[in-house]
């Protein structure tokens, strides 16, 4: 049976997978096939089926959309993308892709898109933009938006030196 959605927790954060086709609900998958990483056997990433019973469209093509929701906010810095052929060759030049609604290049040969800095709770993959061309998400890499304890420690003696210049100007004056 296909799954509607996918939730996993890593490291305290939960992300859930949505798919959607043409607005309606689908079933996201993670690739069926073993040969983009023969070690781990995961396949060539996330992607959608749009088509009850029909495996032979798992990764993200015309009018499909896979969502990524976090139970926080995140920044994420890159995402790995593979083609329908599994590697990161096999895009016609110039293929794109909409994140969050905007047409972006594939990256040809490489596969990552490395040095983003999106911050929120929701990310939207999808089939589109000037040169659409089907793919799968491969990975994403995100950093919570949770302060260390460190970071609390030292906004804390923040707020106490700043009571304290306070309570000092008020004596004073």
């Amino acid at each position: 049976a296909n799954h509607i959605s996918v939730r996993r927790r890593i490291r305290g954060l939960t992300v859930k997978a949505t798919g959607s086709y043409l607005g309606n609900t689908a079933a996201v998958v993670q690739d069926h096939e073993n040969t983009y990483s023969a070690a781990n056997k995961i396949g060539a990433g996330l992607g959608v089926y749009h088509l009850s019973g029909n495996s032979s469209d798992d990764n993200i093509t015309f009018g499909e959309k896979l969502t990524l929701t976090f139970d926080q906010a995140v920044t994420i810095t890159g995402i790995g993308l593979r083609s329908e052929g599994h590697n990161t060759t096999s895009w016609l030049g110039g293929a794109t892709f909409l994140l969050n609604g905007v047409s972006t290049l594939l990256p040809a040969n490489v596969g990552s898109i490395d040095g983003l800095s999106m911050t929120g709770t929701q990310f939207t993959f999808a089939y589109g933009g000037a040169h659409a061309d089907q793919f799968y998400l491969s990975s994403v890499t995100a950093v919570a938006a949770v302060p260390e304890p460190e970071t609390y420690a030292l906004m804390v003696a923040g707020l106490a030196a700043l009571g304290f210049v306070a309570r000092r100007r008020k004596t004073l004056n």
